[in-house]
């Protein structure tokens, strides 16, 4: 597997905000697809983010999040926001999207890319944050939305991606206590 879980908890998260551009991913995208990472750079390179930085109203200043929900089975397809995390009540900038976040339980991972297997953290933090939910009698709760989301920390992924060392994704994905009528 690309990554391994080095922090586990299961947190109340507050009602949030995250607000920033998106594209429409194919569920089956290999490793190599530019589609997201091409979004990434463009709102980089545009200044975009920029704008979103300068937002009263975040969670963290400097830290960015990847919202990955409204997944359509039939077509295979989801949506993938970019941006930032902010208080849910926070005024979204003419010309950008947003999603809000409730409050509620999400289990939350900090994990560390190790590139085993050619296998990115991204393509397999979704299975490690269920597996390791499951571990403590959690499943997901799509009840509150179909989402989950990656959470860049500046110091623990920013910067250890400018200085070559493994990354780590910070990753929340909602969860509900299992009950015996749970699969």
């Amino acid at each position: 597997m690309g990554a391994r879980v080095i922090q586990f908890a299961i947190v109340k998260f507050n009602a949030a905000r995250v607000i920033g551009k998106s594209v429409v991913q194919s569920l089956g995208a290999a490793d190599d697809d530019l589609t997201i990472p091409n979004l990434w750079d463009n709102l980089l390179a545009s200044g975009k983010m920029g704008i979103l930085f300068d937002l009263n109203g975040l969670v963290n200043e400097w830290d960015r999040v990847g919202w990955g929900g409204d997944v359509d089975p039939q077509s295979g397809v989801y949506t993938y926001l970019a941006g930032v995390l902010a208080q849910a009540s926070t005024v979204v900038p003419k010309g950008f999207e947003y999603k809000d976040i409730p409050e509620g339980i999400m289990a939350y991972a900090q994990l560390e890319e190790n590139g085993k297997d050619g296998v990115s953290v991204y393509s397999c933090a979704s299975e490690l944050v269920a597996r390791e939910a499951a571990r403590y009698g959690y499943v997901y709760d799509g009840a509150r939305g179909s989402f989950e989301l990656e959470y860049y920390a500046r110091e623990r992924f920013e910067k250890r991606l400018k200085q070559g060392k493994p990354v780590i994704l910070d990753y929340f994905s909602p969860c509900r206590k299992k009950t015996d009528s749970t699969q």
